[in-house]
C-alpha cells in the first residue's frame, strides 16, 4: 500500500482496498467435505475484478520512478538527434529498460528497481532478465555492467512481445520464428467482413510473398516460390492440375526427371507466355486544367526522405515546380507529404482544377478510397481528402516513365536538404530540364520534339517556411 501513497491515492481509498486485500478466506472442498477456512496470506481472490486495476498503479508507480531518474543525475540512453528521451518501455509484466554505459547511472537504475520490489514485495527475476549492448563495446565495459545489474547479457536480435527487435536492415531470419507461429495456428473463417477484406488485398500481397520450397509442400503452379510470381499469373495454363505440389518434382534434395518431371515439362511446352507493352507518354490535361506531377521517396525506408513536384498547363508550357526535404520517414510517407504540399501549394496559388499524377498505385488508392488508409499516414490522407473536396482535383496512377521529371526532381530534394521552388523553367537544374525538354513537345506517339530554353532573370526563390 506505500505505492498507493506515493501516488497521493486518499487514505479513504487505501482503506478500503487494504481491507479487501486482506480479508480474503478460503476453503477446500475434499471428497465432497467442506473443511474450514483459512485466511489468505497475501493477495486477492483469482478473477477479482479490481486486480488489473492494482497492477496498472502499481506499474504506474515504477514509470515515475524511472522518469524521475532524469532529475538525479542519470545519463539516459541516446537517440537520434530530435529524438524523444526514452527510459523504458512496459507491457503488463515485461519492461525494457533503456540506459547509457555511465556506472553511476546503471547503480541509480537499480536503486529504484529495488525502492520499487521493497514498496510492491515484486522481485525481479534476474534468471530470465539480461542486458544488451553495441558490439563495439569492450570486455571490461560489459564485465562492469554485468556486475552492476547482475544479469546475462545476450546478443541482438531479441524478442519483445512476439516481435525481433535487431540492429542494422532487418534479416528474413529475424522473422522466422513469427511466421511459424502465425502459419501453425488454426485460423477461423466465421467472420465474413475479415475474410473479405483479405479477399479484397489477396492480389495486391501476394506478389510480395515468396514461399521457401523447404519440403516441397507448396503449390507448384499456384505459389510464388521462383520471386518472379506464381507461374499462373505469368503463364496462360492449358489445364494445369491445381494439386500439383512442387515435392512431385524432387527426389532426394534434387530435381527428378521421372513421368513427375515429364508432366511439368509437358504443361511448360504447351504454355504462353502473356507479354503485353503499351506507350507510356504524358498526356496533356484539357483547356482550363493544370497538370501536377508529385513524387517522394526515402532512401533506406525509412531513410533520408525528400519531395518533389511539378505543375504544368494544356500545351505542356512549365507553370511551377518544387523540391524539398522531409528528414526521416518511409516510401509511404514521403509520397503523402510529397501530395499535401502540393495540393497547398496548388490552393495558395488559385489553381482549383488540377489533375494529379502519381507513380504510387498505393496512394492513388487510398486517396481515391479504394482502400484503408495505414494508420502511420492516415491523418496526412484525411488532410488531402478534405482538400479534394474543395476544388476539382483529380487524383490518377502513372508510370514511372510518364513521371520521369518529378523523379529526378526528388533526388534534388536529398541533395540541397532545403526547401525551394521554381518559378521559371530556365531555372531547373540541368538534368531536370533534359528530362522536361522531353516532354514539352511531344508527337501523337509520345516521341519528343526539339525545345530551346528562353533565359530569364528570374532564377528560384527558396521558402524557408514550408
Amino acid at each position: 500500500m506505500l505505492g498507493f501513497e506515493a501516488d497521493g491515492i486518499l487514505e479513504v481509498w487505501i482503506d478500503r482496498v487494504w481491507r479487501l486485500i486482506s480479508n480474503v478466506w478460503y476453503s477446500v472442498n475434499l471428497n465432497g467435505t467442506r473443511h474450514d477456512f483459512f485466511k489468505s496470506s497475501r493477495g486477492i481472490k483469482q478473477g477479482d475484478p479490481l486486480s488489473p486495476s492494482l497492477f496498472v498503479i502499481g506499474s504506474e508507480l515504477l514509470s515515475r520512478l524511472l522518469i524521475n531518474l532524469l532529475e538525479e543525475g542519470f545519463i539516459p540512453y541516446f537517440t537520434k538527434k530530435k529524438g524523444p528521451i526514452i527510459s523504458h518501455l512496459c507491457y503488463v509484466d515485461d519492461i525494457i529498460l533503456f540506459s547509457s554505459g555511465d556506472p553511476v547511472s546503471l547503480k541509480l537504475l537499480m536503486t529504484k528497481m529495488e525502492v520499487y520490489e521493497s514498496m510492491s514485495v515484486q522481485k525481479i527475476n534476474k534468471m530470465k532478465s539480461a542486458f544488451y549492448v553495441s558490439s563495439n563495446l569492450d570486455n571490461d565495459n560489459i564485465n562492469m555492467i554485468k556486475k552492476i545489474l547482475g544479469f546475462n547479457q545476450l546478443d541482438f536480435p531479441m524478442r519483445y512481445l512476439g516481435c525481433p527487435i535487431y540492429r542494422r536492415r532487418k534479416k528474413v531470419v529475424h522473422f522466422n520464428k513469427m511466421v511459424a507461429k502465425v502459419a501453425s495456428r488454426k485460423w477461423s473463417y466465421g467472420q465474413p467482413h475479415t475474410w473479405k477484406r483479405l479477399m479484397d488485398i489477396k492480389d495486391h500481397v501476394e506478389k510480395y510473398i515468396l514461399w521457401k520450397i523447404g519440403k516441397g509442400l507448396i503449390s507448384f503452379w499456384w505459389d510464388n516460390w521462383t520471386s518472379a510470381g506464381a507461374l499462373d499469373k505469368t503463364t496462360q495454363l492449358l489445364n494445369a492440375s491445381k494439386n500439383t505440389k512442387l515435392q512431385d518434382f524432387i527426389e532426394n534434395g534434387v530435381w527428378n526427371i521421372d513421368k513427375s518431371w515429364i508432366e511439368m515439362c509437358y504443361h511448360v511446352e504447351r504454355a504462353k507466355q502473356l507479354v503485353s507493352s503499351h506507350i507510356v507518354r504524358w498526356n496533356k490535361p484539357q483547356e482550363g486544367w493544370l497538370k501536377l506531377n508529385v513524387d517522394g521517396c526515402s532512401k533506406g525506408n525509412p531513410g533520408s526522405s525528400s519531395r518533389d513536384g511539378i505543375i504544368r498547363d494544356n500545351v505542356r508550357f512549365f507553370v511551377l515546380a518544387y523540391a524539398g526535404y522531409y528528414g526521416e520517414s518511409s516510401n509511404n510517407l514521403a509520397e503523402a507529404k510529397a501530395i499535401l504540399h502540393g495540393l497547398n501549394l496548388c490552393i495558395s496559388r488559385g489553381f482549383w482544377h488540377i489533375i494529379m499524377e502519381s507513380d504510387s498505385q498505393l496512394m492513388v488508392n487510398l486517396i481515391n478510397n479504394k482502400m484503408k488508409a495505414p494508420w502511420q499516414i492516415k491523418d496526412i490522407i484525411d488532410q488531402i481528402i478534405e482538400l479534394f473536396s474543395r476544388g476539382n482535383f483529380i487524383f490518377v496512377h502513372t508510370y514511372r516513365e510518364g513521371n520521369v521529371v518529378a523523379h529526378y526532381l526528388v533526388n534534388l530534394g536529398k541533395m540541397i536538404r532545403d526547401q525551394v521552388i521554381f518559378e521559371e523553367a530556365i531555372s531547373l537544374p540541368e538534368e531536370v530540364k533534359a528530362s522536361y525538354s522531353l516532354f514539352i513537345n511531344q508527337t501523337e506517339y509520345g516521341f519528343p520534339e526539339k525545345i530551346a530554353f528562353v533565359k530569364n532573370e528570374k532564377n528560384c526563390s527558396t521558402n524557408m517556411e514550408q
